[in-house]
């Protein structure tokens, strides 16, 4: 990974945890989504302990890597335990942009 979070695995099966360390940011969360959007079996935890900054958006992708694989997140200090609260109280499905009309139907009105 380019110098930012980087991750390792430990354990196995019940206690198969995922640990993150390193800046968790904007400038980093995409190389570690990618990396870890590859791992197919559940985890126990994803410890944060090892994260040495973090924001909205690293927020976000440890927060998607807990719904995707099961674990449960650990080692959250204060900030980032709020963090992670305000991202999983704004999860939604719903779409980010209204419905827009072809352009036919646009170029008419």
């Amino acid at each position: 990974m380019n110098g930012g979070a980087t991750y390792d695995i430990v354990g196995e099966g019940e206690t198969r945890t995922l640990r993150l360390s390193g800046a968790l940011t904007v400038v980093t969360a995409g190389a570690l989504d990618r990396d870890v959007a590859r791992l197919d079996e559940p985890l126990a935890k994803i410890d944060l302990s090892g994260v040495t900054e973090i924001d909205t958006v690293g927020a976000w992708v440890a927060h998607a890597l807990a719904q995707r694989t099961g674990g449960r997140v650990s080692g959250a200090d204060a900030r980032t335990a709020r963090l992670l609260r305000v991202v999983s109280q704004s999860a939604s499905e719903g779409e980010i942009h209204p419905p827009r009309p072809p352009a036919w139907e646009r170029a008419a009105q």
